[in-house]
């Protein structure tokens, strides 16, 4: 992206924390993917940090939850299977709408979220990719954050308006919803979202995720 395209993102980050993280999505099928609500309200900007990973975790159980064997102290990671997706607020800002969006725990036991979800932009009854996945917000600490059953985190998500391109560089593509990857798991949530536009070129970043708080 040039210099001129890059001024049209948002600048700094501000993660704002209620009670919802990452890899990053990718291509394939909404089937069996948790469906969410959405609600609205709030203003902030973001800084990218040039690259989203893809999404690594290991195997998850039937629980919903895995084990992270990495740390001397095994944690209990929350997994796609238990979490469940919803839009808190919308605020718009420099160009951008800024999401807060929370990850809610509906297993019965503890488990842990720590890192930056993967979210992209889905289209279709298929749940097909639009254009690149998100990055990640640069100097945002990513903390690990416990939750009860019933308990929530969030994360913000900036999402610049395809309109900031030009069209013939964006490709703008209707989207019908968002797929997010919690930290850590290879399951996905479908979240429903009316009226979100992404660029069909992988070149224009539309999307740039915090870390979960």
């Amino acid at each position: 992206m040039d210099l001129t395209e890059r001024a049209l993102l948002p600048a700094t980050f501000v993660v704002i924390t209620l009670t919802l993280s990452g890899c990053g999505g990718g291509t394939g099928s909404d089937a069996g993917l948790q469906q969410s609500t959405s609600t609205v309200t709030s203003t902030a900007t973001v800084t990218p940090r040039p690259a989203a990973s893809s999404p690594t975790s290991p195997p998850s159980s039937s629980s919903g939850v895995s084990t992270d064997t990495s740390d001397s102290a095994k944690i209990t990671r929350c997994t796609g299977a238990v979490l469940e997706a919803k839009v808190l607020k919308i605020g718009v800002g420099g160009g951008s709408s800024l999401y807060t969006l929370g990850l809610r725990n509906t297993g019965s036991t503890e488990c842990t979220l720590r890192g930056f979800p993967g979210v992209s932009m889905v289209a279709g009854s298929s749940g097909t990719q639009i254009g690149a996945s998100a990055q990640t917000a640069m100097e945002s600490l990513s903390l690990p954050v416990k939750l009860g059953s019933g308990e929530s985190a969030t994360f913000e998500l900036s999402v610049a308006q395809a309109a900031n391109y030009p069209p013939q560089a964006c490709q703008p593509t209707a989207a019908r919803g968002l797929r997010i990857y919690p930290p850590g798991s290879k399951q996905a949530l479908f979240l429903p979202k009316a009226g979100l536009v992404g660029c069909a070129n992988k070149d224009k970043v539309v999307l740039i995720v915090g870390p979960v708080e």
